[in-house]
């Protein structure tokens, strides 16, 4: 009885073929001049039974099989086909030794491009079973037929006189053996978006601690290396590869990244009298919203709606909101969008109703201290009305919040912004959408500056702001071609045109700033700057950038922020992206910054006191609203600490607009940005 497997030289199982034997053997007697292909057939027989009788419980090496039809042809008499069989399994091994592959990257989305062409610098030994696996994974082709597939690529490969072949090559000559076999490949065809079968396999068998469903990541993997390739112009792609920025949600090309909802079309025209009733519509709205927007849902004035009508069960009401804004999947979980919640901590009403909505603000302060994973909190601080009583009373939660949750931004709220208080509404209603986001990787973009100034280090900054600004613009297209789950879905949901109002101040993308602190401290050892003019050079930086980004044009407004980039997996392949071209470059000044820059190092520190005249440049500037939950004022270093008097001062003497606290000593305020 022949056995079922043979084990390859790299230890695979493939299945056992009589023919290949018979294959091997008919060569050696032609090579002998006794061409006879029943011969072969019946010497290969022969070699069967031994193998049978040799490993009856294992199955036999290839070079066991090699070894046995060799001592099949001497003990036949065939000596002269014996020592042929032994000459060409001597040239082939030789010839297998000296062939390398060097894989040429797949078009993962995530994929560093390190080397300038694109190819991994790295060799590896031929493997024909590894073609074996790739041609019954990804094509589908049965087994007995991918092993003569692989048996003819390699044959190709070793009469060429290849010492070097790419993974390119391969597929090539795989795709032209399935071709004269009618069968069209499917790897790597350049009409259809495939997915490995292993990919699909580690979606399936993933730990139940991922988020994302089996669907959702084999279809965002084909999204992804579909809008590289179809969707951004080469320029774009390259600069992603480098890590000279990245753009976020390429496995959503047509869901927008952030939605500005107002309460007024959530509810509809006839808002239900019952607040909970009311809920539940926000809930539906909500849900429907869901496949449009791929990271957070912004609420500007939903607590404030419900402050507004709350009644004596605060704790019950703050379970029924959470329940509305907060979904989950089996494993209780929160599932994206993530909702952001505008929590008022000014601006309420005189008599018992504000008494009322101060009192849920503040039950809803204490419980977002223990459950904010499952949703964000912007505290929101109107200009006025600021009633000192009630805030007294608030603020005690919002410190208690702080010490909990250090992250949490304070939202100074500006003119033209949602107020956290819902208003009569008037249609079309105002919907301010973020269609994307793109990471723009200053050190990297800075890497060979050269000059004497900062003026002349400046314009280094251009053409990769252009490149990320351009990425947003191609998205924007994108989501035009696809009404059915971008821009235009979302203006449908809520009533279409009449009921929305989409300008180009209402649609904007983020440009999110990584890596400030680095790109100075380099301008600093390269003697740009000096290290006192680190405030001067920030707004120096975000001027440029912002001036480069451009004004609203297509109905699109580019918006830098600082400080924004939060994912780790962000940070770190940037980080990666800038310490390899460091190394490959060699640039020894920016490997030491990359080696030190870390937690507390890891910041851009602005001269104290917070409104002194060296800080005016960047507390003045237009861009300062831009500055983000990346800007952190530490509340040590305030002169009476964190009082509420603090708030009306923020909106008075500055244009900042969002920010956080920290209880770092060393300067008033500063750009956090930790590494890790």
């Amino acid at each position: 009885m022949a056995p079922s497997r043979v084990r390859e030289d790299d230890g695979t199982l493939v299945p056992f073929r009589e023919r290949k034997i018979a294959d091997g053997i008919a060569t050696a007697l032609s090579s002998a001049g006794e061409s006879d292909r029943a011969l072969a057939e019946e010497l290969a027989g022969v070699v069967t039974l031994f193998i049978d009788r040799a490993f009856p419980n294992s199955p036999p090496a290839v070079a066991d099989i090699l070894d046995l039809s060799e001592r099949v042809l001497e003990e036949t008499g065939h000596i002269r086909a014996a020592r042929a069989f032994r000459r060409l399994r001597q040239q082939r091994e030789e010839l297998r030794q000296l062939l390398a592959v060097r894989r040429i990257k797949t078009p993962d989305a995530d994929a560093l491009e390190h080397s300038a062409d694109g190819e991994d610098p790295a060799l590896a030994a031929w493997s024909r079973s590894r073609l074996v696996g790739s041609l019954m994974d990804e094509d589908g082709v049965p087994a007995p037929m991918a092993q003569d597939i692989a048996s003819a690529v390699e044959k190709r490969l070793i009469d060429g006189g290849f010492s070097v072949v790419t993974t390119t090559l391969i597929a090539e000559y795989a795709a032209h053996e399935l071709f004269l076999r009618g069968i069209a490949s499917r790897s790597g065809h350049q009409g259809h978006a495939e997915v490995p079968w292993r990919d699909v396999a580690r979606a399936i068998y993933a730990d139940e601690e991922e988020s994302t469903a089996p669907d959702a990541a084999v279809a965002g993997g084909v999204l992804a290396r579909f809008a590289l390739k179809e969707l951004h112009a080469p320029p774009v792609v390259r600069a992603h590869r480098t890590g000279r920025i990245h753009i976020v949600g390429l496995d959503h090309p047509v869901a927008v990244e952030r939605a500005t909802v107002p309460v007024a079309l959530l509810l509809g025209d006839s808002p239900p009298s019952d607040l909970r009733r009311a809920l539940l519509r926000v809930r539906a709205a909500l849900g429907a919203l869901r496949p449009h927007v791929r990271d957070s849902v912004y609420l500007p004035d939903l607590v404030g709606f419900v402050a507004s009508r709350a009644d004596s069960e605060t704790a019950d009401l703050v379970d029924d909101l959470l329940l509305a804004v907060v979904p989950h999947d089996a494993y209780g979980r929160p599932v994206r969008p993530v909702a952001e919640l505008a929590v008022p901590i000014t601006g309420f009403e005189e008599g018992p109703a504000g008494q009322r909505a101060a009192k849920f603000v503040q039950a809803l302060l204490r419980r977002a201290a223990t459950t904010k994973p499952g949703f964000r909190v912007r505290l929101a601080i109107a200009p006025t009305p600021v009633h000192e009583e009630l805030l007294d009373v608030i603020w005690p939660l919002v410190l208690s919040l702080l010490q909990v949750h250090p992250a949490t931004p304070l939202l100074a709220i500006r003119d033209g912004d949602h107020s956290p208080w819902p208003s009569i509404p008037r249609y079309p209603e105002r919907l301010l959408l973020s269609v994307g986001r793109v990471a723009v990787n200053l050190p990297l973009l800075l890497l060979d500056v050269a000059g004497k100034s900062l003026p002349e280090a400046i314009p280094d900054l251009k053409d990769g702001v252009k490149v990320a600004a351009d990425a947003m613009f191609e998205k924007l297209w994108t989501q035009r071609r696809g009404p059915a789950f971008g821009v235009h879905g979302i203006i449908h949901l809520f009533g279409g045109p009449s009921r929305v109002q989409v300008t180009a101040d209402g649609q904007e993308a983020d440009f999110d700033l990584w890596g400030l602190p680095i790109a100075l401290s380099l301008l600093v050892s390269r003697g740009l700057i000096a290290e006192s003019g680190r405030a001067e050079a920030t707004a120096r930086i975000l001027a440029a950038v912002t001036f480069t980004a451009g004004e609203a044009r297509d109905h699109l407004r580019l918006v830098p922020v600082v400080g924004a980039v939060r994912e780790r997996s962000i940070r770190r392949r940037l980080l990666e992206a800038t310490a390899s071209a460091a190394t490959r470059f060699g640039v020894d000044d920016m490997k030491i910054l990359l080696s030190t820059e870390v937690g507390a190092e890891g910041a851009l520190p602005v001269v104290a006191p917070l409104w002194s005249r060296s800080n005016h440049a960047l507390l003045s500037g237009a861009f300062a609203e831009h500055l983000g939950p990346g800007l952190s004022i530490p509340t040590a270093a305030l002169p009476d600490g964190l009082v509420p008097s603090f708030v009306r001062d923020i909106h008075s003497m500055s244009r900042l607009k969002m920010f956080t606290f920290s209880s770092g000593t060393a300067s008033v305020f500063e750009v956090q940005e930790e590494l890790f």
